[in-house]
């Protein structure tokens, strides 16, 4: 009889944590490992006389639970080490292996079959039932296409993040409403964009009581994938990897294919040593371990920032300063941002935010009335897992954007931009730029297509 064939899809994922628990030898399960650490080979003698170059592993998830593996073999162990030695995620299919330990027994895998883990549907180790739910909500907003609402999926979304942080104001407030659009956008971005890192970079720039903190929320509500540091006690360390492989993943790296936020980076100590560590990840996904231990972890992590004016900290201050010199960061780590906004304090609206917030109805003790908050209740589903179900589900499933019917297209919109910055006398500023303003157009292009549900874009879409 045909030994059935093991596919990835066929299973459920299972918690390195929970393995233990397994009774059954020789069950098949699916884990997925945020990175895998071999031993070095050692050969053995076989039976014939001859030796065999061989070694094991351990499994390690992003908590610090592991288990270790069976023997394995020099073949498997230099494909493994390729994931190894940039701390790449993968997905392994493995048997349950019992071996005697004092009075009893503990399980440890046998590796049977494995894959990159990096897919954000993998990421977020979706269940069967789970993809089906995201399919059936998708379908609903497909309908919405026929009607000639194309933005169905951003309003769902952005709907969902207004209800959940009880966000007012976003009807009379055009900038804070533009930029819960890019935050979208930019959890919806990613691959790889003229060689460079396809994720969109945001900067909020604006005075202290302007609300930027709701846009980290709203990061960590929708992202795959998020990780966070403050401002006034990041670390080159916590951002990276430091100096041995002993030490943890930094945050940089575990937010691959996600966003890594920082928030009042004014309050930052250590700007000139995260500025390089920034260039590197913005322009080549990548983020570059020097000293002891060299090597480079993948990092196709979008940088979310907010940051105060100086002069907004410091009133009293008599001298007027440009931009770039009153937040304290170079064009080139600027130009490098794909959406830059500035928050200008108007007391009137920020008068008519709060009226809004005093007269409405707080809806934490109400039942979410969203599109997502109403589909989530009907089918028993957790609405913050499904947010990024959501968002991990249409990034894996239209990754790759097709650009080409609309080439000539987008040139002319590109060239309008040229022009009105010529005319406007601003061209001295961002000449030297183009280039990565054409890759910042591109990734946005290509989130708005996602949302659309498409991989291929038109000139009406």
């Amino acid at each position: 009889m045909k030994k059935k064939s093991l596919n990835f899809e066929d299973l459920d994922y299972t918690e390195l944590e929970d393995i233990q628990g397994i009774e059954s030898e020789g069950e098949i399960i699916k884990v997925w490992v945020r990175y895998i650490v071999p031993e070095e080979l050692y050969q053995e003698e076989d039976y014939d006389g001859k030796y065999k170059a061989k070694t094991h592993a351990l499994l390690k998830d992003q908590y610090g639970s592991y288990i270790k593996t069976t023997e394995f073999s020099k073949k498997t162990y230099f494909k493994l080490r390729d994931f190894e030695e940039i701390r790449k995620s993968i997905e392994v299919l493995a048997e349950v292996i019992k071996i005697k330990k004092g009075k009893g027994f503990k399980n440890i895998l046998k590796i049977r079959k494995f894959r990159s883990g990096d897919l954000p549907i993998r990421q977020i180790q979706a269940t069967r039932e789970e993809i089906k739910l995201v399919q059936k909500f998708l379908v609903i907003i497909a309908r919405e296409f026929t009607n000639g609402n194309r933005w169905g999926l951003l309003y769902a979304i952005k709907e969902a993040a207004i209800e959940r942080y009880n966000i007012a104001g976003t009807d009379i407030d055009e900038p804070f409403n533009d930029i819960i659009d890019a935050m979208i956008c930019q959890a919806l971005s990613g691959g790889s964009i003229n060689n460079t890192n396809g994720r969109i970079h945001t900067c909020i720039i604006g005075h202290p009581s302007m609300g930027k903190k709701l846009f980290v929320l709203i990061a960590k509500l929708i992202n795959v994938v998020f990780q966070e540091a403050q401002g006034a006690r990041v670390t080159e360390a916590g951002l990276t990897a430091g100096m041995s492989k002993q030490l943890p993943i930094g945050s940089i790296p575990l937010a691959n294919k996600g966003v890594f936020c920082l928030p009042d980076f004014d309050k930052c100590k250590i700007k000139e040593e995260l500025l390089p560590i920034f260039n590197d990840v913005m322009e080549d996904a990548k983020c570059i371990i020097t000293g002891i231990y060299k090597t480079e972890l993948e990092a196709e992590t979008a940088i979310h920032i907010d940051i105060n004016r100086q002069s907004d900290l410091y009133p009293d201050e008599s001298i007027s300063k440009n931009l770039t010199e009153d937040i304290g960061l170079p064009t080139s780590i600027i130009s490098r941002f794909d959406f830059i906004i500035e928050l200008h304090e108007d007391l009137d609206l920020q008068y008519k935010k709060v009226e809004q917030l005093f007269t409405s109805s707080p809806n934490r003790n109400k039942k979410g009335k969203s599109k997502i908050a109403v589909f989530c209740r009907k089918n028993g589903i957790e609405f913050d897992r499904f947010i990024k179900l959501i968002v991990a589900y249409v990034t894996t499933e239209f990754q790759n954007i097709n650009r080409d019917p609309v080439k000539i297209y987008m040139w002319d919109r590109f060239s309008e931009i040229i022009t009105t910055n010529e005319d406007g006398g601003n061209m001295s500023g961002i000449s030297m730029f183009l280039m990565r303003l054409l890759n910042s157009y591109y990734k946005i292009n290509d989130a708005l297509t996602r949302i659309q549900l498409l991989i291929g874009v038109s000139t009406e879409n």
